[in-house]
Formats: structure tokens, C-alpha cells, sequence
């Protein structure tokens, strides 16, 4: 597909919300999903190791405790809270019993502060360290629905026999894009530390660490209020063009954009010789429902040449699946060739001739229109994120657009773009082709 490259696939053009959202009318069956408030299942070591002091006087289990009775009076009311501890009833032999020594001190439900501070007092250190465990039944307890988190307190490793923690979250995390499991090592050792970094890069949360109470209550608070974020696409506002005719000429910068599933969205970028165009698009749910990435079909994003010629060749078009991966939002990133240089400066290839380039962004359904009907026909928000390597001076003069393609240079049979998905999850440090381009996670606070 070098030279002269692929050609447009396909002749119909769908139209993006953002232009025109009354294209798409719902099914019958559409409804908007109900609200289900944020759940937070604390699960908090109770082993024999507990009994020992933090450092600064104070008994781990106590420093524990105290911390979480303070988050209690620093979480919104309508959070559901629960907690989970391990150990704390059996001794440490039979290791059978003991192993499977959890229990649920705190159901999980609507904030009650004074019933919930005397049942996270009730409980003592004693017996192993079954992390594996609890895990499996921390994850029965906040069910299959909403944002859903578990923070994980411990002083050390596991003390039982296989699944490993790490195996256990990495299945736990399969539940969903809204389901995490935060990690927070308690006056840990280096083996204990690498275990629950294990545990929490396993299950798309972040490892922090905590060397005494005071230390333990920060750590704890913060983790409990990032579980209540939301993600918050940054940028100007822009409507995007429905077709590469119509695309909206854009210059580098970062911009939002909004989209329904099967649609597609067409920008505009002048180039000059010299110029590298990178580009990264992440797709934000409007609701933390959509969590069954099994049901989700390939999305793509491409660079259409001033030719409008889309090539299957690496970087330069990518697709994948929305929301495939553990973290709130995914996304797509291309890169150019240097415009007009060395080998591309041939009048047939792809990158050969200066002049106006297109970025395609396509937001893809299911046959049973799974991604429509999770959000009750609600649209998508994407982040745009464009740059130009290269560029001296100001922005080139819009050029002269070639004509568009007839429908005998497309070719539908086109063979799909190389997969190139990047997944966003506090940033897009892995997308190294779009480099200073690529998207970072905004969070309100």
C-alpha cells in the first residue's frame, strides 16, 4: 500500500453528532441508565503482624482503624462504603481455615457515621494474611454495577497458598472499566511493597505508600476521593466535519469533540514540506456504566492524504476497541511521515506533496448497537490532541483543496489499518509516536 496508497473505503459517509445528532434515532428500548452511586470497599490487613507498632508509638491496627474513621467524615454521603478485613478471627494454623479468614465488618451501603465507626473499632489482629481471598470476596461485595473501588491496606505480603493476589486482581479487574483495586503498603518491606504494586498495576489503580498513621490517613484520603472523580476532557470546543469535504480545518492544539456511536468525525490539517502531523483521539464515556468491553467493535483513526488516499501502513492509521483496557478512557493515536522529504519527496508516494491532510476519527458500534444503548443515545466526548513537527513560524495559509475522490477511487475492500491502540489510564505515557502530543488525563477534584 505504499506509493500512491489505499484508497477511501467506503462511499457513505456517516455524520457525527456534533454536526447533526437528531440523525440517529434511538431504539425503542433505549432508556437512560439510572445513576448508581460511587461504591468504595476498604479491605484492610487484620493479621497477627498488625499488633506491631507503626513506628511512631502507635499499633498498626489502631493507626488503620483511626484512619478509617477519618475518611468517614470526608466522603459525600452518598457514597456507599463497606469493609472488608483479612485475618483478625483464626490463628494462623490450619492454614485452611485461616487462609480463608475474611470478613465483612462493614457492609456496604449508604454512609451511617457512628454505626460504621463503631463496627471499624470492632475488630483485632490475629492469624495470616490471606490478600487472595479477600480480594475474591471484596469484588462480590461491590456487584456487578458503577464505579466501583477497593482500596487495599496491608503491612505485608499474602501467607497462603495460589491464586497469587496479582492473579486474582488481574480477573477482578475483567469486570469492567469501572472496577479498580488501589493498593496502599503499611510500613512494608521490599518484597511485601513489590507485591501489592503487583496487585495494584494488576487492577488499574496506583500504589502509594504509608509509614505511620498520619501518613496512612492521607494516603487513604486520597485514593477515596479519586475513586469519585470523574474524567473531564479538556480543550476548545469544536464541531467536527461530516465527511472529508466538510472537514473542520484545525491548527495544533488540543480540542473537544463529540460523537455518536457509528459515526465519524473529519478535521482539516494544512502541511507544509518538512512537516510531521501526529494526532491522538481518546473516546470518554458520558456515563461510568459502560463497562462491558466484551460487546464493543473496532473503532479506527486514520491520516487521509491530500489525495484522500487512507493507508494501511503503521502510525498512520490505527484501531482498536473503546474502552478495551482497565482506566476510564482509551484512545488512538497517528503519525505522519516527514511531508515532502528524502524517499516520501516522490510524486507517488504517500507523504510526497504538501498541501491540506485529514484526520478520520471513527466511533464504531455493534450490530446490536451495544455502545447507543448503554448510554440511552447519549453522545461521546473525544479529546483531540494535534501537533505538527517541524513547524517554523506561523501556521500555513489553508490551501487549495483538491478535488474530492469519485467512486472509482475507492476501494471498500481496503485491508484494515495495522492495530495501533493506545490505552489511557492517568495519561498516555505508552503512546511514544505521538510523543508531546499525546493525551493526559485531566481529573476534577
Amino acid at each position: 500500500m505504499d506509493g500512491g496508497g489505499g484508497k477511501l473505503r467506503r462511499a457513505a459517509v456517516l455524520i457525527a453528532v456534533a454536526v447533526l445528532p437528531t440523525t440517529l434515532a434511538p431504539p425503542a428500548r433505549a432508556q437512560n441508565p439510572p445513576a448508581v452511586a460511587p461504591k468504595i470497599l476498604l479491605a484492610f490487613d487484620a493479621s497477627e503482624s498488625m499488633e506491631a507498632d507503626d513506628g511512631a508509638g502507635t499499633p498498626k491496627i489502631r493507626a488503620a482503624q483511626d484512619a478509617a474513621v477519618s475518611l468517614l467524615g470526608q466522603l459525600p454521603s452518598s457514597t456507599q462504603v463497606g469493609l472488608r478485613v483479612f485475618g483478625g478471627t483464626r490463628p494462623s494454623r490450619p492454614i485452611g481455615p485461616a487462609c480463608r479468614d475474611s470478613s465483612l465488618v462493614l457492609p456496604l451501603g449508604a454512609l451511617d457515621r457512628a454505626q460504621a465507626e463503631d463496627r471499624i473499632r470492632s475488630f483485632r489482629a490475629k492469624g495470616r494474611t490471606p490478600i487472595a481471598y479477600a480480594l475474591e470476596r471484596a469484588a462480590e461485595d461491590l456487584g456487578t454495577e458503577g464505579s466501583r473501588t477497593i482500596i487495599l491496606v496491608s503491612d505485608g505480603k499474602a501467607t497462603c497458598p495460589p491464586p497469587t493476589p496479582c492473579q486474582v486482581a488481574e480477573r477482578i479487574a475483567r469486570g469492567g472499566v469501572e472496577m479498580r483495586i488501589q493498593a496502599i503498603g503499611f510500613n512494608v518491606d521490599d518484597e511485601a511493597e513489590r507485591e501489592l504494586r503487583c496487585i495494584a498495576r494488576a487492577g488499574g489503580g496506583v500504589y502509594r505508600d504509608a509509614d505511620d498513621a498520619d501518613s496512612l490517613r492521607q494516603e487513604l484520603r486520597l485514593l477515596s476521593t479519586r475513586a469519585l472523580r470523574r474524567y473531564v476532557a479538556k480543550g476548545k470546543r469544536i464541531r467536527c466535519g461530516p465527511n472529508a469535504r466538510r472537514a473542520t480545518p484545525i491548527t495544533p492544539g488540543r480540542y473537544v469533540d463529540a460523537m455518536l456511536p457509528d459515526s465519524e468525525c473529519w478535521y482539516a490539517v494544512d502541511l507544509r514540506r518538512g512537516e510531521t502531523l501526529k494526532a491522538s483521539a481518546s473516546f470518554i464515556p458520558p456515563t461510568r456504566e459502560v463497562a462491558d468491553r466484551g460487546r464493543f467493535a473496532n473503532s479506527s483513526f486514520d491520516i487521509v492524504t491530500p489525495t484522500f488516499a487512507i493507508l494501511g501502513r503503521r502510525n498512520s492509521s490505527a484501531s482498536g476497541r473503546p474502552f478495551e483496557r482497565r482506566g476510564f478512557i482509551d484512545g488512538l493515536g497517528v503519525v505522519s511521515r516527514p511531508i515532502g522529504v528524502g524517499q516520501q519527496a516522490a510524486a507517488t508516494a504517500p507523504f510526497s506533496r504538501p498541501g491540506r491532510y485529514r484526520l478520520r476519527l471513527k466511533l464504531q458500534d455493534t450490530g446490536a448497537k451495544d455502545l447507543y444503548d448503554v448510554t440511552g443515545g447519549q453522545p461521546y466526548e473525544v479529546e483531540l490532541a494535534v501537533e505538527v513537527l517541524g513547524r517554523r513560524g506561523g501556521d500555513p495559509a489553508p490551501s487549495n483543496d483538491p478535488r474530492p475522490p469519485t467512486p472509482a477511487a475507492i476501494a471498500p475492500n481496503e485491508p484494515p489499518a495495522t492495530l495501533l491502540l493506545v490505552v489511557i489510564a492517568g495519561g498516555l505515557a505508552a503512546l511514544g509516536f505521538v510523543g508531546g502530543a499525546a493525551l493526559l488525563g485531566r481529573w476534577r477534584r
